[in-house]
């Protein structure tokens, strides 16, 4: 995994687009979680057609990094509303390797994922796994289209060609936000999350 070092532009990345305001989710419904073997995870949010969305933190203290705001990723049409990892004293949170978010389909499948990173400069991967139960440690998934990165916040949408029991957000580096204090002044925003399965 590239930690720094030379970049180059990331063709799966595009500026934010401009957005107005459009209703949040109304459709979704609160449900426990079908993912065994994680961490002891809060409710999390059901999206699309029982999409599954939590928060992935594997080598945290309790595997879900901001778990309650989860659900706020979703695609609403609104930057105002994103899930957000806590605040770190450096962009690549210190001996963390990484932290994000992961979605669980209720039935395995391929599709498309698009999500926008809202703090730049930012590297993502989008990890699948066909595996059940759902593995906690993220090198034993499956990278999908490659290291996503801009120096720029923007969308990131991959094809995920697999038969995948679930799909990862994982953040690699965090780019600076004001809501930090200047002692941890580095965060990762996520939002905008779509999930459309194939057939």
């Amino acid at each position: 995994w590239n930690r720094g070092g030379e970049r180059t532009a990331s063709d799966s990345v595009s500026p934010l687009p401009s957005v107005t305001a459009a209703p949040a989710v109304t459709d979704g419904v609160l449900t426990e979680p079908a993912i065994g073997g994680l961490n002891d995870l809060e409710t999390p949010a059901v999206i699309d057609e029982g999409l599954i969305i939590t928060a992935w933190d594997p080598f945290g203290d309790n595997g879900g990094e901001n778990n309650a705001q989860a659900s706020l990723a979703v695609a609403d049409g609104s930057r105002s509303t994103a899930w957000s990892t806590e605040c770190y004293s450096n962009q690549y949170m210190g001996a963390k390797p990484g932290v994000g978010l992961l979605l669980t389909p209720a039935v395995a499948g391929s599709g498309r994922l698009s999500f926008e990173s809202l703090n730049a400069p930012f590297q993502i991967e989008v990890l699948a796994t066909t595996l059940d139960p759902v593995p906690s440690d993220p090198e034993q998934w499956t990278r999908v289209g490659g290291l996503h990165f801009d120096e720029e916040p923007g969308m990131v949408s991959v094809d995920v060609d697999m038969a995948a029991t679930a799909v990862g957000i994982w953040l690699l580096e965090l780019g600076p936000d004001d809501a930090c204090s200047s002692v941890n002044p580095y965060r990762g925003r996520i939002g905008e999350v779509r999930w459309s399965a194939d057939g």
